[in-house]
This record gives structure tokens, sequence and C-alpha cells, in this order.
């Protein structure tokens, strides 16, 4: 998962939500490092997902 600054607080809701419902979440702002390449990241962890959830924010769109 990948989201802005105005989306942060959201995603990490969202993300605690799913693996508190035991899902596996890969959320950049908990699991990308620093100076990680942020399209190839969220290339690699869409492609190896079983499932893929778009939550588009102003600012994300804005970025």
């Amino acid at each position: 998962m990948s989201c802005a600054a105005d989306g942060l607080g959201w995603a990490e809701w969202i993300a605690a939500t799913l693996e508190d419902a035991g899902h596996r979440v890969q959320l950049g702002a908990w699991d990308a490092v620093p100076g990680t390449h942020r399209v190839s990241w969220l290339d690699g962890v869409t492609r190896r997902a079983s499932h893929t959830i778009a939550v588009v924010s102003d600012g994300y769109l804005d970025s």
C-alpha cells in the first residue's frame, strides 16, 4: 500500500484492520526501506499480491 501524507492515517487504519483480520499487508510507510524507488517497490508488491485494494486521495493524485 502506498499513500500520500494526507492519506497516511487512513492507510494505516486500513492496513491495521486488514492485518487484524489475518491478511498480510505491505504499506510503504511501514515496509519500504528509505531510499527505495517508489514505483519499483509498488510494482514488486503489486505483482506478488493476490489481491489489491486502491483507495485514492486528492493528495495521492497530486503526488
